[in-house]
């Protein structure tokens, strides 16, 4: 039994032998470093690339508001409705308040008293040797003109309160009062938005804003439109936001063109935040690392199979972004490099 089992290891020494050197003869290059016949190549070629920063973000009016009185009191008449289209300083709603309005009757009811008054010593007989005490009567008169103008000016400027008008030209998006309510300026009355001058904000994750700068081109993908949309970023906010345990930061685009735009409608974009022209490209594919340098595998010469033997070549990589590779020293337009092998 024991002359068995040793004969059993031997067997099983050996079978580990053979499968060894059956791998060394399926693996290994023969007549130079070769691919398997099946694999993979492709030429080196001049040409374009880019490195994009992946955000997400939505169209927004580029100024929303909510809009206050600036008194309290009761609206008496409300102009508009939700979707009205305004133009700036236009008046939304009025405010009830009789002490400024008993205020404004009272001021005109002095200036016109006082500018009757002038006029009746403007157009009295002057007497002979009495115009400069006319004069003066006449200046003093005057005096109490341009003091019950003033008086009147700062009572309309009052009034003016009672009006609560639109910051801008822009869409009401929300009414909050009814004729009847109490107004006052804690509580907004109005929501308004451009409805013309629109752009997009995005979200941008902290791993990336360090790329992200002002003017660097955008392409906006949105859903509703169907469309891929140019911009630029306009704006890059330096505080970040904790948004479901993740910090991002908020940029501000511009489009080229917002036709068939909507505030609201929510966009996929790419940010180009590196780029190169007619520059040496390799496929990311091809590259290999080893101990901190790039390797491709180049095509030197065929066998007599047609199948192609390859070098190393050690290669500097400039921009990268994981589809093809800018290669600042080692290649040519031109040299073929080995892609992937499949099984």
């Amino acid at each position: 039994m024991k002359k068995f089992f040793q004969n059993k290891k031997v067997l099983y020494g050996i079978i580990g032998i053979l499968a060894i050197i059956v791998l060394f003869f399926l693996f290994s290059p023969r007549g130079g470093a070769q691919p398997q016949a099946n694999s993979l190549t492709e030429t080196v070629r001049k040409g374009d690339i880019a490195l994009t920063v992946a955000a997400s973000g939505r169209v927004v009016a580029k100024q929303s508001r909510n809009v206050s009185p600036e008194t309290s009191g009761k609206i008496s008449l409300v102009y508009v409705g939700t979707g009205d289209e305004v133009n700036a300083g236009q008046v939304l709603a009025e405010i009830e308040n009789k002490q400024i309005t008993d205020a404004v009757k009272a001021a005109e009811s002095a200036f016109n008293a006082a500018s009757s008054a002038r006029n009746a010593i403007r157009n009295a007989p002057t007497m002979p040797g009495q115009e400069a005490a006319k004069a003066q009567q006449v200046s003093a008169a005057q005096g109490m003109v341009n003091r019950a103008k003033s008086n009147l000016d700062a009572a309309r400027e009052a009034a003016e309160t009672l009006k609560i008008k639109a910051p801008f030209a822009g869409e009401v998006t929300k009414v909050n009062v009814n004729v009847g309510d109490m107004a006052s300026p804690a509580q907004p009355a109005f929501s308004m938005q451009t409805s013309t001058d629109l752009e997009a904000t995005l979200q941008i994750n902290e791993i990336d804003i360090m790329n992200v700068t002002e003017g660097q081109v955008v392409l906006a993908e949105i859903d509703a439109v169907r469309e891929t949309r140019k911009a630029s970023i306009y704006s890059v906010v330096n505080t970040g936001d904790l948004v479901n345990g993740v910090v991002t930061y908020l940029a501000k685009v511009r489009f080229e063109d917002i036709k068939n735009l909507r505030p609201g409608m929510s966009l996929n974009a790419d940010i180009e935040v590196a780029s190169k022209k007619d520059v040496i490209l390799v496929p990311s594919a091809a590259i290999t690392k080893r101990e901190n340098k790039s390797f491709v595998k180049v095509v030197t010469s065929k066998n007599a199979q047609g199948q192609p033997q390859t070098e190393d070549r050690e290669i500097v990589v400039g921009l990268n972004n994981n589809s093809y590779a800018e290669v600042e020293s080692g290649l040519n337009e031109g040299d073929e490099v080995v892609l992937t092998f499949e099984e």
